[in-house]
């Protein structure tokens, strides 16, 4: 059964203007579950668009893709093979780069092959609001098998940063709120100019400081489950 994800950002007209007088860009950012080491997440969405209520939309629509674009700071996925995948299914990676979707793998992940003679990045992309981008980057050796769970997971923050889709980040722009949607599809969260982002008490949000390092944040280790936030 797919799940129709939702997540709600409230500002005040003030808000949304000061922002935009300002150039600021909204970014958001997906956690996934790996016990792959190396990794980035990646620039899920960038909207300069925004308005006092927008929605960010997603249903669990995956692609697998390869890259000859190292895991680095601030590069930009440039895809070489791509492919629309589901849980429980496998993207091989042949000789050649070409990428052929099999099933057999994990159950409750994506599991990636690279049968390749170079070392490739690769990872996971994710359709929201109607358009599919990567949420991770992986380094992967030749003859190597890593496996990701995408989690419902979302960070968002503005910041004045040009980055586009797909863009390797390491640490936090600017202060951040990492919304947890493990439980509810459904969430909804503010931002003020002048006090930030805001959730009341709830416990499936938590703020996330500028410079923190997102990659830990966001790239979670299976070894080291996290409890999912109370509804």
């Amino acid at each position: 059964m797919i799940t129709s994800y939702t997540l709600n950002i409230m500002m005040e007209a003030k808000t949304v203007a000061a922002l935009r007088a300002s150039g600021y860009t909204l970014y958001g950012f997906k956690a996934v579950s790996t016990a792959a080491s190396g990794g980035m997440p990646t620039v899920w969405f960038d909207d300069t668009q925004y308005l006092q209520s927008t929605d960010i939309v997603w249903l669990g629509d995956y692609q697998a893709y390869a890259s000859h674009t190292s895991v680095r700071e601030n590069a930009i996925v440039m895809e070489t093979a791509s492919a629309d995948i589901s849980l429980g299914q496998m993207l091989v990676i042949d000789a050649n780069g070409n990428g052929t979707v099999k099933t057999g793998a994990s159950q409750n992940a994506i599991s990636l092959l690279n049968q390749a003679p170079q070392p490739l990045t690769t990872g996971i992309s994710e359709e929201v609001n109607g358009v599919v981008t990567p949420i991770c980057a992986l380094p992967i050796f030749p003859n190597m098998l890593e496996t990701v769970t995408p989690e419902e997971k979302i960070l968002l923050m503005f910041s004045t940063q040009q980055l586009n889709s797909g863009t390797m980040v390491k640490t936090a722009a600017s202060t951040g709120i990492l919304v947890d949607l493990t439980v509810a599809s459904c969430r909804s969260v503010s931002f003020d100019i002048n006090t930030g982002w805001d959730a009341g008490d709830a416990s499936w949000a938590q703020s996330v400081p500028a410079n923190t390092n997102i990659a830990g944040l966001l790239i979670e280790d299976p070894s080291y489950p996290q409890i999912a936030a109370n509804s």
